[in-house]
């Protein structure tokens, strides 16, 4: 990945880790290793902003007419998550 950002020549990068990052033993050396390898420092998230980003990504290509309200159902390593809300437009 860093070969292909370099490439790229991006500017910015934010580097979101979720659950397996927060719940894993050796969390500090994965950490460290992102930082070494890309030059950034690995954003460790909560839940709560993993369930809104993992939403937002799910439904931002949505056309829901009225007053519908969209679900989300997340699988992940942990278990599965759910997560309903409104699209902001």
């Amino acid at each position: 990945y860093a070969r292909v950002i370099d490439a790229a020549g991006v500017d910015a990068v934010r580097f979101v880790a979720t659950s397996a990052t927060r719940d894993a033993e050796n969390r500090d050396e994965f950490v460290s290793g992102i930082r070494g390898r890309l030059g950034v420092e690995p954003e460790v998230i909560s839940g709560d902003e993993e369930a809104a980003l993992s939403f937002a990504g799910a439904t931002s290509s949505l056309e829901i007419a009225g007053a519908a309200t969209p679900r989300v159902w997340t699988i992940r390593r942990t278990g599965a998550g759910f997560a309903a809300g409104t699209i902001a437009g």
